[in-house]
């Protein structure tokens, strides 16, 4: 069983001309408080439909690479493509997932959401 820690989550919602493919742009800074505290940590995204059951989601390890020092900002910047909503009714979910319990701190996230045209 996963254990997902969702004590801050941000939603959009996306009107009906904003239902295609999406590439997402996550950038944020950690702080590691303790050795590999963001080695299990991820950078969560869903789609959830109107009655919050969730049909895709993708994570992203906030530090796939251990390093040695503590208690230094690092800035990370991630990239991926997400598929259609299925329609407007449905929400993003975005949102940091520490299973462990681990010590570290985050800020400056920013989001970016470019939709792809579907004009030929």
């Amino acid at each position: 069983m996963h254990r997902r820690i969702k004590e801050r989550q941000f939603s959009i919602t996306f009107s009906k001309n904003q239902l295609l493919p999406m590439k997402a742009m996550v950038t944020l800074q950690r702080k590691e408080l303790e050795f590999k505290a963001c080695t299990q940590a991820t950078v969560c995204f869903d789609y959830a439909d109107s009655g919050g059951s969730v049909y895709y989601n993708e994570n992203l390890r906030i530090n796939d690479i251990p390093r040695k020092g503590i208690n230094e900002w690092r800035t990370f910047t991630y990239q991926f493509i997400m598929p259609a909503l299925k329609d407007s009714n449905s929400q993003l979910n975005f949102y940091i997932n520490n299973p462990k319990g681990a010590r570290f701190e985050i800020k400056n996230i920013e989001l970016k959401l470019f939709n792809f045209s579907n004009k030929q």
